[in-house]
């Protein structure tokens, strides 16, 4: 994509210079035209900081929290992380990838906000590329993991992720948790009770660790061992907010029967974070099952508005429904079981049709076909419509082919989704300039310049529009 933009912005301006030379001469800003750029400037830069600083109306207390940090830095996005602020993280996190290109840390927490925003494919994008060039680190390879695991429904090549980098790193404790939970959910205990033991041998006071080794104890038929491992987790979890130690023991006393111990231990889990979506689910499932049906009935509402899986929810509604003898509301709740199930599948062959189109659009594009590259791209907009780089990629595409009406649409709806983009600000500029529409491309060329002083891009296609005199 950047040697596109690079490619386009060249190609815009090449022989520009000597036959604008004149005009930009004359086009000395009068004031009021200077008063107009200022204004596009500062649109920009309220737009940018807007964008940046959003606070969520539903969560003051929790935005206040997060204040105390720079505006744009990696501490305020992990706060607004902790907070679950979504929105508002993954705009922190895009504007600090701008001046920190190469700063890891940024890229995989952008992508982990942007899987708890649905925005998979931009994710799986993000990940795929720094797994081309961070071949061997662990932090990557978990993140890739997780996306063949969950996203692409590839557990084995999910799991030969997870032992390879238990070799590269077999002092990483949390690798070998993420392999024994790889393993209990694949229905090999055996193996999941070997990693959990590794993880609590690295890191014995780690109370995630000692209650995932009760939970592969758990799956293996190991009761005892699994409710000593649990009764040490819970006494080193301590004032700990991590609810992982309290879900994965009400999942143990669920299994066991114990429902109401196990809503209590769902009720502490969700005491550590309310906005669990998961957490509440679970907690609906005991409810459920201890035939506690309008708590449970609540309680399933709250998952789904907390983002738990609707077709989950709509299960446990089922139950819950038949359990209070509502056979029209169990057929509701059925028949949007089915809906559910349907739009899931929907969606996932649409991130898988999206990325083979972009895997083949981005190829073409390396290669200048921007003709061929268009219908792929268009594919990809039609699949994902909130996928900000296909607009863009599209853009450039309809930049180097001649459809400029068209190729303005796409930047801009790119800049509609993501307003504070250097990229975004020079294509359109260059755009722009083509059409020696002069005042507007210097506004947008002047905007990228200002959310990346670097940009090489922006740099060229003003000194297009002011050549300095030989």
């Amino acid at each position: 994509m950047k040697y596109s933009l690079a490619v386009a912005v060249r190609n815009e301006t090449r022989g520009l210079a000597d036959s604008l030379t004149v005009a930009a001469r004359n086009e000395r800003p009068t004031p009021s035209r200077a008063r107009c750029h200022t204004r596009v400037r500062n649109m920009g830069a309220a737009l940018f900081w807007i964008v940046s600083l959003a606070s969520s109306a539903s969560s003051p207390a929790q935005q206040d929290a997060c204040a105390v940090f720079t505006t744009v830095s990696l501490e305020r996005a992990a706060c607004l992380v902790r907070v679950r602020e979504w929105k508002e993280a993954e705009a922190v996190y895009r504007s600090y990838r701008v001046t920190h290109r190469d700063s890891l840390a940024a890229a995989l927490g952008h992508a982990e906000v942007l899987l708890r925003m649905q925005h998979v494919v931009e994710a799986t994008q993000t990940v795929r590329k720094l797994a081309e060039v961070h071949l061997e680190d662990p932090s990557v390879l978990k993140v890739q993991a997780w996306l063949l695991q969950n996203v692409e429904k590839n557990p084995p090549a999910a799991g030969g992720i997870l032992e390879r980098v238990t070799r590269i790193a077999p002092g990483d404790a949390d690798a070998w948790r993420l392999l024994g939970s790889f393993y209990v959910d694949a229905h090999r205990p055996v193996d999941g009770v070997r990693c959990f033991e590794r993880a609590v041998a690295l890191d014995a006071a780690n109370a995630v660790y000692r209650a995932g080794l009760g939970r592969a104890y758990a799956a293996a038929g190991r009761d005892a061992e699994a409710a000593a491992a649990f009764d040490t987790a819970i006494a080193r979890a301590g004032q700990s907010t991590d609810p992982t130690v309290f879900g994965w023991y009400g999942d143990f006393l669920s299994s066991a029967g114990r429902h109401e111990e196990s809503i209590r231990a769902y009720s502490r889990a969700l005491a550590m974070d309310p906005s669990n979506g998961d957490a509440w689910l679970r907690k609906a499932t005991a409810e459920a099952k201890a035939e506690h049906y309008r708590d449970a009935e609540r309680d399933a509402l709250e998952a789904r508005n907390r983002g738990a899986s609707e077709r989950e929810a709509q299960t446990v509604l089922v139950r819950v429904y038949q359990g209070l003898g509502d056979g029209r509301k169990a057929r509701a709740a059925g028949a949007a079981v089915e809906a559910a199930g349907r739009e899931e599948e929907e969606r996932r062959a649409k991130w898988r049709r999206a990325q083979r189109s972009l895997e083949e659009a981005d190829r073409l594009m390396e290669t200048q076909r921007f003709a061929e590259a268009l219908p792929l791209y268009a594919n990809v907009i039609a699949d994902v419509p909130d996928y900000s780089d296909a607009w863009l990629a599209a853009g450039i595409c309809y930049l180097e082919t001649g459809e400029a009406a068209r190729g303005e649409e796409s930047f801009r709806t790119y800049l509609r989704l993501q307003p504070p983009s250097a990229e975004g600000h020079t294509a359109l500029g260059a755009l722009l300039l083509s059409q020696k529409r002069l005042s507007e491309a210097r506004a947008e060329l002047s905007e990228a310049l200002r959310l990346d002083p670097g940009s090489t891009e922006a740099k060229e296609a003003l000194d297009a529009l002011d050549p300095r005199p030989k």
